[in-house]
């Protein structure tokens, strides 16, 4: 499947999930950690350089919070894209770490994200079925009006 057409269905499953049958209900393919939501709205995406088309972020702003959530990794996923964008109005770099599950996880990256920058993220899955990420907001943060991970992909 094309990196395109993995993103187009990434898209329509997590913005058109399933229906769900008694015995089956639908497996999601993102669940919020803290303070997340997976969107495709424009206000919630747009950053000083672009406007992503899908993305994970924080609707409201959040100081003093762990921030996060995790992904289930369609079957043979090996890689993940993505952009991470964290707002100018931070007072402190932000380390967003990947991990392979969930939050006890072993590390399979660390992005460092300076106020007002966008990095980008390219990772290598590792055999995992879910990516966890996360950063924490603290007192030297001060409050995250927006992070983004924008058009996150699955190879």
């Amino acid at each position: 499947m094309s990196q395109k057409a993995l993103s187009l269905s990434l898209l329509l499953a997590l913005t058109i999930l399933p229906q769900a049958t008694a015995r089956t209900p639908p497996r999601p393919l993102y669940r919020d950690y803290y303070g997340t939501v997976f969107t495709t709205q424009p206000r919630l995406l747009s950053t000083p350089e672009r406007t992503y088309r899908f993305g994970v972020t924080n609707p409201t702003p959040q100081d003093m919070a762990h921030w996060g959530g995790t992904f289930t990794l369609p079957k043979g996923t090996r890689r993940f894209t993505a952009w991470i964008y964290a707002d100018a109005g931070l007072k402190a770099p932000l380390e967003i770490t990947f991990r392979a599950e969930d939050r006890n996880g072993s590390v399979l990256d660390s992005v460092v994200v300076q106020p007002g920058e966008t990095q980008p993220v390219d990772l290598q899955t590792r055999g995992a079925r879910a990516l966890f990420f996360v950063t924490d907001l603290r007192i030297g943060h001060g409050t995250a009006t927006r992070i983004i991970v924008g058009e996150p992909r699955f190879e």
